[in-house]
């Protein structure tokens, strides 16, 4: 005769992502993420770092600069700022939620102040930097990251 008894923890099914490490405690757990990935359920990948031309020395006057960011199926895009410092009220990161500036427009950013994070609802985001033709600051770094829907 066999006794088999099986204790199923909220580790289980194995609820972090990307590699993290789960630690449960009571009825809950924790992801501890590798480098590289942070959240909740270490679902934040870092997909890529901008920043504005001449960074981390001033930008130039008239520039126009355009990513477009795509992190594919069943993902969504976050874009965090590290360092932001443009000329208020002339130079702007305008941000847009799809693959071109027609898009619906998430945030306009000028000034010195490190902007909120913004994040699309689908899987791409496009980012618009301009520059008028005086006055430049040193500009901006932000980090891109895919975000996995956690959705199943």
């Amino acid at each position: 005769m066999y006794d088999c008894h099986a204790e199923v923890g909220p580790c289980f099914s194995n609820p972090c992502f990307n590699f993290g490490s789960c630690r449960a405690s009571c009825n809950t757990y924790t992801c501890y993420c590798p480098n590289g990935t942070k959240g909740s359920r270490c679902q934040d990948v870092i997909h890529e770092i901008i920043t504005s031309p001449g960074y981390p020395s001033t930008y130039y006057d008239n520039m126009r600069r355009i990513w477009h960011i795509d992190v594919g199926l069943k993902n969504t895009v976050r874009i965090k700022f590290t360092h932001f410092g443009l000329e208020d009220e002339y130079d702007f990161v305008k941000i847009y939620n799809g693959q071109s500036t027609t898009c619906g427009s998430l945030a306009n950013n000028t000034g010195p102040i490190n902007p909120t994070d913004s994040t699309s609802t689908g899987r791409y985001m496009s980012i618009l930097f301009t520059s008028d033709g005086s006055n430049t600051d040193l500009g901006f770094r932000a980090v891109i990251y895919k975000i996995t829907n956690l959705i199943l």
